[in-house]
């Protein structure tokens, strides 16, 4: 695990890439924040679906890391798989409640420092579907769902 500083990350239920995000997003500056090398199995699972952490990974997570502008409850880290690289937020009780594309600079800049570390461990349960629709397609359904 290593941290990597200065990023700007938004955080959407589900992952939309950074030319998808809109000026009303909460788009945030992250100063320090670590990041973790996993396989690609779990780096997928951890971008399109709903899973659960399990306690004892989440206990490995809880790194501290700190916004511009405060300090928030949940954990936020970066995931990667060598070849793309996400941040998620994990809530108290292990749901990955958000997900955020990074810039490309901000990408590359892990990808390289990924290259140095090994592979961690990380174990969740699954909690839903998966999803993989563009930001446009998810707003459509939901626009005709409540039509």
């Amino acid at each position: 695990m290593n941290n990597i500083y200065d990023v700007l990350l938004n955080f959407n239920k589900y992952y939309y890439e950074f030319y998808e995000w809109k000026n009303s997003d909460n788009i945030e500056n992250i100063r320090k924040i670590p990041f973790f090398k996993v396989n690609n199995k779990v780096y997928l699972n951890l971008k399109y679906r709903d899973v659960v952490i399990k306690k004892e990974t989440l206990d490995l997570l809880k790194k501290k890391f700190t916004l511009l502008d405060g300090q928030v409850d949940d954990i936020r880290c970066l995931v990667t798989n060598g070849r793309e690289c996400i941040g998620i937020v994990i809530d108290k009780n292990g749901h990955v409640i958000g997900r955020s594309a990074m810039l490309y600079e901000e990408e590359e800049e892990v990808l390289e420092e990924a290259r140095k570390i090994k592979v961690t461990k990380i174990e969740f349960d699954y909690a839903g579907d998966r999803y993989d629709s563009s930001r446009l397609e998810l707003e459509r359904k939901e626009l005709l769902y409540n039509f």
